[in-house]
């Protein structure tokens, strides 16, 4: 005891120190405690960070849904337009080409393709059992002879119609499709507006026959 009181008054006397107890034990506790602030602060940075950037990723993904490319509320408002500066050579596929509303189309033209590029020189072609249709998602592609509306047992259940709304005078052979007569409506409300009215009129298709093949209706053209 004699010797402690004697360390500290030396200490006091020499050096002019402060309390040396053991509370320097609790200010090392102290720092401990700013650094576990600070490590809470940069975590908290950290997490703010993160929140921000998953919500600019999400806003961006939202920015990019929201073109209104193939908004519709019609059958009408939708067409069909390539998704590619070119189109492809020959008859497209569905994923060649977009649903679009007929008043974006070239605002989507110039979104596919924002600097034009030389084309190659080919023959392109219609492919009549792509239609645009309006869904509840907007104006999409659909292909008709991968439909259920074109699924067939026998060549019986087949029948020809035009792709588009009103068949006479859309009765050329590249606007023809082959539907199984059973779902002629079904087919009928993804390419007409409801309360269309049509002329009266029979429609001319000339030689080509409806078949079945391979589980699916078919135009068989003849030789």
């Amino acid at each position: 005891m004699k010797l402690q009181i004697f360390v500290l008054g030396m200490c006091l006397t020499l050096f002019g120190c402060g309390d040396v107890s053991p509370k320097s034990n609790n200010a090392n506790n102290g720092n401990n405690a700013n650094n576990g602030n600070n490590v809470n602060n940069v975590n908290n940075v950290n997490n703010a960070n993160n929140t921000n950037n998953i919500n600019n990723i999400n806003n961006s993904n939202n920015a990019n849904n929201g073109t209104g490319f193939n908004d519709c509320t019609l059958n009408s408002e939708c067409t069909l337009v390539a998704n590619t500066c070119c189109g492809v050579c020959g008859a497209p596929q569905a994923s060649d080409l977009a649903g679009v509303n007929i008043n974006q189309v070239e605002a989507y033209r110039m979104d596919a393709c924002p600097e034009p590029q030389p084309c190659p020189d080919c023959p392109q072609a219609l492919n009549p059992n792509l239609i645009a249709t309006c869904t509840v998602d907007g104006c999409m592609v659909e292909d008709v002879s991968q439909s259920d509306e074109a699924s067939c047992e026998t060549a019986a259940d087949c029948v020809i119609r035009s792709n588009e709304c009103c068949e006479c005078g859309n009765d050329e052979f590249f606007q023809l499709v082959a539907i199984n007569r059973a779902f002629l409506t079904e087919f009928e409300a993804k390419i007409c507006d409801p309360n269309t009215a049509c002329d009266d009129c029979v429609p001319d298709y000339g030689d080509n026959a409806a078949t079945c093949l391979e589980g699916r209706c078919s135009i068989a053209q003849p030789l």
